[in-house]
């Protein structure tokens, strides 16, 4: 898979797209998400972000309460 990656998959988009593809032949997925952390601004930046086939470029989002910023604490 990593073969095939091209000027349009090395963006950090095109890249979380190839793992949201790999995982989806692997195993069913509602839901899926790919963030990056920046510990001086503690945010998140949603790389990609998926509800059942709906892919879009994620938004920037501050650590908070919920299970993501969970793992990071």
């Amino acid at each position: 898979m990593l073969a095939s990656l091209d000027q349009k998959t090395s963006s950090p988009f095109g890249i979380a797209r190839l793992a949201y593809d790999a995982a989806g032949m692997l195993v069913a997925r509602d839901s899926f998400y790919v963030a990056r952390y920046d510990p001086d601004k503690k945010e998140f930046e949603f790389v990609l972000q998926a509800d059942g086939t709906d892919v879009w470029a994620g938004e920037r989002h501050p650590l908070g309460t919920g299970p993501t910023s969970q793992v990071v604490l």
